[in-house]
């Protein structure tokens, strides 16, 4: 079950970070926020590598075409003084895209704080978005103890249609009929991949540290891909969320969202009929415009396979990626491609005693608690 069973209600004024991918429905929930001002300073993308040059940009920002709330997301930049605004980096982007509990980023930690800072001098609730924070949320939830974090989520066949026409790929006709050879990476060249698209191949790069496999096996398709980050983004931030929202389920009639966020004391009762009117028709089965179910199906299948032979289900999100690494040393290495890495046979070695021994109280821990 994707939704939280305990309702964890919100306590003011503490800061709320939404977490979600790209083309999850997160501008519109940003825009919830935005439009109650007298409560709320919400902040579109904090970690964007062209925010200060978005700033002043006149033009619509395309992650708003189809969104009746119309105005530059990035507005609220203007208000900072500049001892705030230069403390911004491209880099947080795109470096140190995986943070555990135990990692240091102190740049990006000053940003995200003098942001919430500046926002309670406004006597306001300091609201965050995040599209590149999903990996990051370990991270957060020890630097940010008080905040409370909602994220979103969306029907990865969905999603990925979504990155395919935001990226401008023009479906071939006939397409329905043979899809993954059009789909496969060696059909599509590097540079019509676009800039969504481009997205999934860059996180895939940017992740294989962690998640070696990401370039060491044979991926059929950008479905797959994409279709792993979705999964490993869901596993780990349904389990550190105060909130989970679902953008199919909860954002078409009865419009779930607002009840929840109702239900947790985030907005008051007179807000849902107000945000009500900035919510358009969702089309919840997106992905058939693409190919029919078994062709998602059959790739789905080989990499939630692979999630269970690496102990990714059940275990990611509960304990340290690295002691799922070497609970599941063997299939990691034959599998999961730390074959041939001297760094992880050593750390292995080294390490394995004293991490199982950890390993075991954290399993008592969680158990404890369920």
């Amino acid at each position: 079950m994707w939704r939280k069973q305990a309702t964890v209600t919100y306590k003011a004024p503490s800061p709320i970070f939404i977490i979600a991918r790209f083309r999850t429905g997160s501008t519109l929930l940003w825009s919830f926020f935005d439009i109650l001002k007298e409560k709320f300073v919400a902040f579109y993308e904090p970690l964007h590598e062209e925010l200060r040059a978005y700033i002043y940009q006149k033009q619509q920002h395309p992650s708003l075409k189809h969104n009746i709330h119309t105005q530059n997301p990035f507005y609220i930049y203007k208000k900072l003084p500049s001892s705030i605004l230069r403390l911004h980096s491209s880099d947080f982007a795109y470096k140190k895209l995986y943070l555990s509990s135990t990692d240091s980023y102190p740049s990006l930690k000053r940003w995200i704080k003098e942001l919430i800072k500046w926002a309670y001098k406004q006597q306001r609730i300091p609201v965050l978005q995040f599209n590149r924070a999903d990996f990051r949320v370990a991270w957060l939830k020890r630097n940010f103890p008080d905040a409370y974090i909602i994220y979103l989520f969306r029907n990865p066949r969905n999603q990925y249609v979504s990155f395919l026409k935001a990226s401008g790929l023009k479906l071939p006709e006939g397409i329905k009929s043979s899809p993954l050879s059009w789909l496969s990476d060696k059909f599509i060249p590097y540079r019509e991949y676009g800039q969504h698209l481009f997205y999934v191949r860059q996180w895939r790069i940017l992740l294989s540290y962690q998640f070696p496999f990401f370039i060491t096996r044979n991926f059929l398709s950008s479905y797959e891909i994409s279709y792993i980050l979705w999964k490993l983004s869901l596993l780990l931030n349904s389990k550190k969320a105060n909130v989970v929202l679902h953008y199919e389920q909860d954002f078409t009639p009865p419009y779930d969202v607002l009840s929840e966020l109702l239900k947790r004391k985030i907005i008051s009762s007179k807000d849902p009929q107000k945000l009500k009117n900035i919510i358009r028709p969702i089309h919840t089965n997106k992905w058939q415009e693409l190919a029919d179910s078994e062709w998602f199906l059959k790739q789905e299948k080989r990499c939630d396979r692979l999630f269970k032979q690496l102990g990714l289900v059940p275990f990611y999100g509960y304990i340290p990626l690295k002691l799922i690494k070497l609970l599941y040393f063997v299939t990691w290495y034959f599998q999961g491609g730390l074959k041939g890495d001297k760094r992880y046979i050593k750390f292995f070695e080294k390490y394995y005693a004293r991490s199982a021994h950890i390993y075991i109280q954290h399993l008592k821990t969680l158990f404890q608690q369920t």
